[in-house]
């Protein structure tokens, strides 16, 4: 699922934090993410997940939005009174109650997607200009956020999924394994005879971060355990305990050194 993720961010043919080389500069491109980001007329509340963790929020109308790691969505204040609009920044799982007199508005910074119910899984990342969306159930519109000469919309129904760079503006429609998206809504992370190779790329997709290993690990034992409704601190915690591995986590960076 989250390869979608990776898919994506490396469709933007850069890395934001590799472009910029002071201070300043990298408050200047911060500044123009955030200028990006939706924002309703009225007041707000925010409701924020952090690094390694997951969040479940329960809207007015009984959708259920499943945060993940270091994500965040914006909700008016006056949700579900005439209309049902959210934003988002990170990635998230949502379950639309359905309502066709009131269609479900998820806005991202370069996508507005709209359906009148249905679940769907969304990655768009604040530092990069690639994002994913993929249809488990129901039919959404997907219409690009920005001005663009080629503004046509993607329809999108179970099992399809979007892809969106706004760099190059370029937009996709594709088809997608559901799998992956079932296993992470379980919240059980299992890892069966598992090399610390294949640990890492688990973790990556798992919770949406980079991670770097530092090392030599070919002496360790395989990793094996089940992880039920784990944070990535307790995950972390646990395996450094039983193989020794230590680890540095920041931001969205994590390293795992022996």
């Amino acid at each position: 699922m989250f390869s979608k993720f990776f898919t994506a961010f490396l469709l933007t043919g850069f890395v934001v934090a590799s472009c910029h080389n002071t201070h300043k500069e990298k408050e200047e491109d911060k500044s123009k993410l955030e200028e990006k980001e939706w924002k309703p007329a009225g007041s707000l509340k925010n409701y924020k997940c952090v690094l390694g963790a997951r969040k479940i929020i329960t809207l007015p109308d009984g959708t259920t939005v499943t945060l993940g790691s270091s994500s965040t969505i914006t909700v008016p204040d006056d949700f579900n009174k005439l209309s049902r609009e959210i934003g988002l920044i990170g990635n998230a799982l949502i379950e639309v109650v359905k309502d066709s007199s009131k269609p479900f508005i998820i806005h991202t910074r370069h996508l507005q997607n709209t359906t009148t119910g249905g679940t769907y899984w969304i990655i768009a990342p604040a530092s990069s200009e690639g994002e994913t969306v993929e249809v488990v159930s129901g039919t959404l519109h997907a219409n690009k956020a920005y001005p663009s000469q080629f503004n046509e919309p993607e329809i999108l129904k179970a099992g399809e999924m979007v892809m969106i760079n706004h760099t190059i503006d370029l937009m996709e429609k594709e088809t997608f394994d559901t799998t992956e998206i079932n296993k992470w809504k379980s919240n059980v992370l299992v890892f069966n005879n598992a090399t610390v190779s294949e640990f890492a790329k688990e973790l990556e997709n798992w919770f949406g971060i980079s991670v770097t290993l530092n090392g030599d690990f070919s002496k360790l034992p395989p990793i094996t355990y089940t992880f039920t409704q784990a944070t990535l601190q307790q995950i972390l915690e646990t395996i450094n305990k039983s193989h020794n591995i230590k680890y540095s986590l920041e931001e969205e960076s994590l390293v795992l050194k022996k």
